[in-house]
């Protein structure tokens, strides 16, 4: 619920699309991304580089039509 509405705020304000990131430990979230329309756009292995259990930071993105 909480994303349809930041989608509802982001098209109101005619922004392009919307963004968010996610670790690769972290399946379920990447799960629930792409059937909430989100696609992979990009990757970072060294953002998480401090964390042991954490190889790469994700990068989703959703654009609007």
């Amino acid at each position: 619920m909480l994303l349809k509405k930041a989608e509802e705020w982001a098209k109101q304000r005619e922004l392009i699309g919307m963004s968010l990131e996610a670790q690769d430990d972290n399946l379920g979230a990447c799960r629930f991304y792409v059937k909430q329309g989100f696609i992979l756009g990009g990757v970072d292995t060294l953002k998480q580089s401090y964390n042991p259990n954490i190889e790469t930071t994700l990068y989703w993105y959703k654009l609007f039509k």
